[in-house]
């Protein structure tokens, strides 16, 4: 027994240090180690010592939750290494072969999974006469052109061979005589770096590190700043920028430099899509030809192949500058739609699945910051939190509601403010969809279908103490009987509102923020922050005590979600985290993917998590315009899996660079690692668990007050 218990902890302690390297490894973006160190502990998990004699529930959650972290930051798919230091990339047209230029004037070929290429030409070294400058197929994909700098005729010349059967060598003063559009590749022009989209309509140049885009004018034949959004855009690279490469259907940009190693995707309106660090400078990009691929070519000597560059964007960038500012976000609870509205009043509605607009609120000169849709997903709640106007838009018919009060009074409403740190409106739909309960410094209940009913709790108040009356996080329970209502003394109320009498209060110990009922009505989930602390106390109705309280969050949190089976919550917080939590207070699974994460919502099948918040550009604040917005807002849509899923996943996504990177060999901790996936599945999809969308003011459309 003595045996056993020293190799159970044996193996807990090497699953531990798998864990802790991979969560380690994220932290340094180091994301295709992570991933490797996280399924080699979700493997350690499977030891058969394991399954007979279970580790701490806390541990196999963390190397569940580390693996689901690794394959949603997953970008980078391969790694390719040779003997000699690669220079230049280039794909084929079909995308099928990837070629490499190296720094002894040899080429390599390379096929998608990462291994070395036999039997075709690369060229004999004397043949070649100095540096490498460019390098491309030829459109067919048949040949190579390749341009080198002739020493003895000091200038460049192109040569062009074919890659397959016996060679036939031709030299040409340049690459356009071959038919290659050198312009697509980084030039230098005046000190600028400078490229041109394959349709030619719109010219990148960087320098001093910004850089611009301009679109081509067939009136004059000049590049000249675009209007709408897509002109002056200004791109802060941190340094100079020495790479600059438009993507296959000219809608992005890469920029990177032979200092950072950092590479940038942009769109044109000039927002950061996505980024990746490769080791060391950069020398040379290329995207493959559907534009999924990215291979970056380092001064470590190495290219690396990154996939899933930035999920899927619904809508390219055309505003949100000025009175177009995005305030706020909502995922309905169905987690089919979501709601956007900005600063001009004009409030966007989005069917996540089809990707559709599928109703616009035009400007009303109201700043509108809250969101509430019905559970039905046929009205959407619209608050100003300034003065604490409430209208009830209907998605149907587009008709608004006459204006409701929800903070009683602007003194409240900036008290609520001041002391709360905003974002606490409180507003709640009834199961029933027919009534609206609005907190503040009353609570009354707003009849949608008939506007003059009402219904108002009669709030007990302490005379010379403002905040005593006040009440947020309102909800309703599934019956649509009782009302929860958070109070600033650490009491959360129960309302029979119907009645009109409070039949129950809980000790919350804090201020609740944000209040949930279970889908069976058994648990009440409470965010607050106590003592400094910022949690989620889970209350059994039935026991009348505390089950579980959820502690892991930096900052304040923004939304509590139960999933639709009841078993587990999801939590959105300030701190640019999304949780899942079982309802014993463990932690499943962390999600990054905003600064701040302002909703989250789950799928009605519970298999996907949804999230929306925003990240802050990077802009430089002397060049920012209005058409540099220091907020992107997005909705990402997250796989909520299991660990045999994670694993089978994870390993389908690296398993090329498994089978043939000689990158392994190079790091002692992989040495061996070949066979880490030889006993999974090889049919399993390598799907990277996130989606993104990028959300776009549009033109509105009439809407009509009833």
């Amino acid at each position: 027994l003595g045996v056993m218990v020293f190799l159970r902890s044996s193996e807990i302690n090497q699953v531990r240090d798998l864990q802790g390297s991979a969560a380690g490894r994220l932290l340094l973006d180091q994301n295709l180690e992570a991933l490797v160190e996280s399924i080699k502990a979700g493997k350690a998990l499977k030891h058969p010592l394991l399954r007979l004699f279970a580790p701490p529930d806390i541990l196999q959650n963390e190397v569940q939750a580390t693996l689901q972290n690794a394959m949603s930051q997953a970008r980078e798919r391969n790694r390719l290494v040779a003997d000699g230091d690669i220079r230049h990339i280039t794909f084929s047209p079909d995308g099928q072969i990837i070629a490499t230029a190296h720094g002894d004037n040899t080429v390599s070929f390379w096929d998608t999974s990462g291994q070395r290429l036999t039997g075709l030409n690369t060229l004999e070294v004397d043949t070649i006469i100095g540096p490498i400058w460019n390098f491309s197929f030829t459109p067919d994909g048949e040949q190579l052109v390749m341009e080198v700098y002739d020493e003895a005729r000091q200038g460049r010349i192109a040569k062009r061979w074919n890659i397959w059967g016996e060679v036939q060598l031709e030299e040409a003063p340049d690459l356009e005589s071959f038919g290659i559009n050198a312009a697509e590749r980084t030039t230098l022009d005046n000190n600028e770096y400078v490229a041109i989209s394959p349709d030619g309509t719109y010219r990148a140049s960087a320098s001093a590190r910004t850089l611009s885009v301009y679109g081509y004018n067939p009136n004059n034949g000049n590049y000249q700043w675009v209007a709408s959004g897509q002109g002056a855009n200004f791109f802060n690279s941190n340094t100079e920028a020495f790479n600059v490469r438009f993507s296959p259907d000219s809608q992005r940009i890469v920029t990177a430099n032979s200092v950072d190693g950092i590479v940038y995707l942009w769109d044109l309106g000039g927002n950061q899509l996505a980024q990746f660090r490769h080791t060391g400078g950069v020398l040379d990009l290329a995207f493959s030809p559907d534009g999924q691929q990215l291979a970056t070519v380092g001064q470590d000597g190495t290219v690396r192949v990154w996939q899933n560059l930035e999920g899927n964007q619904l809508q390219e960038f055309r505003g949100y500058s000025g009175q177009d500012a995005a305030t706020g976000i909502r995922i309905s609870s169905s987690g089919q739609q979501f709601a956007v509205a900005t600063a001009s009043g004009t409030v966007q509605v989005w069917n996540l699945a089809s990707q559709e607009r599928t109703a616009v609120l035009p400007p009303s000169n109201q700043a509108i910051a809250e969101l509430r849709f019905s559970p039905d997903d046929r009205f959407l709640a619209l608050g100003n939190s300034e003065d604490g106007k409430v209208w009830v838009w209907n998605l149907e018919t587009l008709l608004l509601t006459p204006e409701m009060k929800g903070f009683g009074s602007t003194d409240l409403g900036t008290f609520q403010r001041d002391v709360y740190g905003g974002g606490a409106w409180s507003g709640s739909f009834s199961p029933d969809n027919q009534w609206l309960a609005l907190g503040g410094n009353d609570i009354v209940l707003h009849n949608i279908i008939q506007p003059e009913q009402q219904v108002s709790l009669p709030i007990e108040r302490i005379e010379g103490n403002i905040g005593s009356g006040w009440r947020q996080g309102l909800t309703f329970d599934e019956t649509g009987q009782l009302l929860a209502a958070g109070g600033f003394d650490g009491q959360l109320e129960l309302w029979d509102w119907q009645q009109q009498s409070k039949v129950d209060e809980i000790e919350a110990g804090m201020t609740p923020r944000y209040v949930t009922f279970s889908p069976n009505g058994d648990l009440v989930a409470m965010s607050g922050v106590d003592n400094g602390i910022v949690v989620v106390r889970l209350w059994n109705r039935e026991k009348q005590q505390q089950q579980a309280e959820l502690r892991g969050h930096t900052q304040v949190i923004n939304s509590v979600v139960f999933s639709p089976d009841g078993n587990q919550l999801a939590t959105a917080s300030r701190d640019g985290t999304a949780r899942v939590w079982n309802l014993q207070g463990q932690q499943l699974a962390v999600f990054k993917g905003h600064d701040e994460v302002k909703h989250v919502a789950f799928s009605a099948d519970g298999q996907q998590l949804i999230t929306a918040g925003f990240s802050h550009n990077i802009v430089n604040p002397e060049l920012r315009t209005d058409l540099r917005p220091d907020e992107l807002w997005q909705v990402k849509v997250w796989e909520v899996q299991t660990l045999d899923e994670l694993l089978a996943e994870g390993c389908a996504w690296i398993r090329g660079y498994l089978n043939h990177s000689q990158d392994l060999e190079s790091e002692p901790e992989f040495r061996g690692d070949r066979p880490l996936c030889d006993d999974l599945a090889s049919n399993a999809t390598a799907k990277v668990s996130s989606q993104i969308i990028n959300l776009t003011p549009v033109e509105p459309a009439s809407t009509t007050t009833n």
